[in-house]
């Protein structure tokens, strides 16, 4: 118990009427509604894009309808909320860290099997495999440990100590920053070998670059993790993290969508009137899933003859 909650218990007649009652719910519903709807959004605009104007969806469309389908008593002080409250709270907070650590993997998973399309050299899908094993361990080890963490606080009354669970919260953020940094870093490297005209790359680094926001929610989060966790208004204090949490995905869902929302602004472009005929020609482009050949708007980022020459380099 800290200085000031003492002295309200002791200057107070009756406690509980000097505890703060207000309440985070309206926010916390509020946000969360609105990151779900983005998310809710940005998944038809890519199935809509890749399988009814490109033909050819993929396997990291489907990783990232798998991410969206798991993304998913908060915000109340801890003396407002009964036991049963309580109890839920927590199973939900359980849970909810757990589905985060397989929603965020599959976003990731996304990047890399778009990259893996998108580049398509040797070495490059090589990079993209090996870093997807590593990203599978990774939720692995985050999973089993953070069940064996998580677990005491199921129980009815044992009251777990602090001290693992801030540990395991730095260590799964951090590890969440460093892979967020290298599936974000990774692409814009690439373009950089491009022999592409200087707006051309502006404009793909620029599309790719939205990921530094993700980053920063993750370091916002690394930050706010001290103030969720060494606190006995939990329910209350924990608002702000949960939330990023949730930000956080989101934000890497939209940037995962971003380079693909050429071909639809291509649509938009030849549906008004003048424009007809200004659509570029659709190019070939084998799709690795079966080695089937599919049709896609020519683009920079997949053109043959920009893959032939960074071969050549």
């Amino acid at each position: 118990m800290t200085n000031s909650t003492m002295l309200l218990a002791t200057s107070c007649p009756t406690p509980s009427r000097c505890l703060p009652h207000d309440t985070k719910q309206p926010i916390a519903i509020g946000l969360a509604s609105v990151f779900i709807g983005i998310v809710t959004v940005f998944v038809a605009i890519r199935v809509y894009i890749r399988g009814y104007i490109l033909r050819a969806l993929g396997l990291d469309d489907l990783m990232f309808v798998w991410s969206s389908v798991l993304y998913g008593a908060l915000g109340a002080h801890i003396w407002d909320l009964t036991f049963r409250q309580l109890q839920a709270g927590v199973h939900y907070s359980v849970s909810f860290i757990l589905v985060y650590q397989v929603a965020f993997f599959f976003i990731k998973a996304t990047f890399l099997l778009q990259y893996r399309r998108a580049f398509a050299l040797p070495y490059i899908k090589r990079i993209c495999d090996v870093f997807l094993g590593l990203l599978f361990l990774v939720l692995s080890a985050m999973l089993i440990s953070g069940g064996l963490i998580l677990r005491q606080f199921l129980g009815p009354v044992v009251i777990p100590a602090k001290g693992g669970i801030l540990v395991w919260g730095y260590t799964n953020a951090s590890v969440h920053l460093v892979t967020n940094v290298v599936v974000f870093i990774f692409p814009i490297t690439l373009v950089y070998q491009l022999r592409l005209a200087t707006i051309q790359k502006v404009g793909l680094i620029f599309s790719f670059g939205v990921g530094v926001f993700t980053c920063a929610i993750s370091i916002l989060r690394i930050v706010s993790l001290q103030s969720a966790t060494d606190t006995i208004d939990q329910s209350y204090q924990s608002t702000t993290i949960l939330l990023l949490s949730i930000a956080e995905p989101t934000s890497a869902a939209v940037c995962v969508c971003v380079p693909l929302l050429r071909p639809l602004l291509m649509c938009s472009t030849t549906s008004r009137p003048g424009t007809h005929g200004s659509r570029k020609p659709l190019s070939a482009v084998t799709n690795d899933s079966g080695g089937q050949t599919d049709l896609a708007p020519s683009m920079p980022l997949a053109s043959p003859t920009s893959l032939k020459r960074l071969q050549m380099a």
